[in-house]
């Protein structure tokens, strides 16, 4: 039976639920500016998490590319245009979407995000996956340092979004380091921190999760104000890489590694099989928590009490009710189709 990694469980768990604080944040409200500036910078690492967490799980593949493919792709691109029809089919019954309408964007589909805005994650982890099988060879003979030097490049690519606004250079494949970019570098650093585990004093992981809400408050000066938002504190930005990188060191030092390490010790035991059990629901949390959200935007007890009382029952129930819907789904024998996870 292959291992099960109590840290990587928790980094999932939290990814997900740093998705659904992200999304239930409603924006025009000046007064609390400086509350949804921090909300939204603490979440900001959480698509980073996921693909550090796939790459950790996966990388270097062990089996052969073909079944790797057809085992891994299933899981996603069923339950994605499940997903896909059954939110547009809300639309139309609501009347903010014709069926002509809807029939055009199913079209683009294969090619877009667009039927779905939250999916963008599930078309660059179904890039990933095809990638690993190649990324795979070189990985297994490639020697640590290797590896750094190439997460090196790719650290630089994430400052440089932030020297634009300053140069006027060339943002297109003309760039020389334009190959190096990307999402495939949290892919590969999740690989890097879960084989070689590197060694971080806790204050100083603190301090990078530290300096991206430094940051984001700076960008909100006079002084800043024409800046580039997205180039500094995007999900490809080199402070939300190292935030990201901060709270995966962070729970990786702080986590036993292995979920048979403590068995003897039953409390803990029952933690982890929770943790694991909530781990294997968050793509389907993922996958429902907007169609949840927008409902419970709509029980009027939760939007009249004020933005932090909102906020808390948004982000609150949000969770819960998407991953209780999701357990109910699981349970189904065609569950793998609809959140691409079936309870055994």
């Amino acid at each position: 039976m292959k291992q099960r990694y109590v840290y990587l469980d928790v980094v999932r768990c939290l990814a997900c639920f740093l998705v659904v604080v992200m999304h239930s944040m409603r924006g025009g409200d000046n007064a609390n500016a400086v509350l949804y500036v921090a909300l939204d910078t603490l979440a900001k690492p959480c698509n980073a998490l996921f693909f550090m967490a796939s790459g950790a799980l996966l990388l270097p593949i062990k089996i052969d590319g073909t079944r790797f493919l057809k085992r891994r792709l299933a899981k996603i691109i069923i339950p994605c245009l499940v997903w896909t029809l059954v939110v547009n089919l809300i639309d139309v019954a609501y009347g903010e979407l014709s069926f002509g309408e809807m029939l055009a964007i199913l079209v683009n589909v294969p090619f877009s995000d667009k039927a779905y805005g939250i999916l963008w994650f599930v078309y660059v982890l179904i890039g990933l996956y095809i990638l690993a099988p190649i990324l795979s060879p070189w990985l297994i003979s490639a020697s640590k340092n290797e590896v750094k030097w190439l997460l090196g490049i790719w650290g630089v690519t994430l400052i440089l979004t932030i020297a634009r606004n300053f140069i006027g250079f060339p943002a297109d494949e003309r760039q020389m380091l334009y190959y190096f970019g990307g999402y495939g570098g949290y892919f590969i650093l999740g690989y890097y921190l879960h084989q070689y585990r590197p060694r971080h004093n806790t204050l100083l992981l603190m301090f990078m999760i530290l300096l991206s809400f430094v940051v984001a408050l700076l960008l909100r000066t006079p002084m800043f104000l024409e800046l580039n938002r997205d180039s500094f504190l995007g999900y490809l930005s080199i402070f939300i890489a190292l935030s990201s990188y901060s709270w995966f060191v962070l729970i990786q030092k702080s986590i036993s590694s292995n979920i048979g390490e403590n068995e003897s010790d039953k409390n803990n035991s029952l933690i982890c099989n929770l943790v694991a059990k909530v781990s294997n629901l968050t793509f389907g949390v993922y996958l429902l928590h907007i169609i949840v959200r927008n409902a419970i935007w709509h029980i009027p007890f939760v939007i009249s009490h004020g933005c932090i009382i909102e906020l808390i029952l948004t982000i609150s129930l949000t969770f819960i009710f998407s991953l209780g819907v999701a357990w109910l789904i699981s349970m189904l024998p065609f569950a793998n189709y609809i959140i691409g996870y079936k309870k055994l």
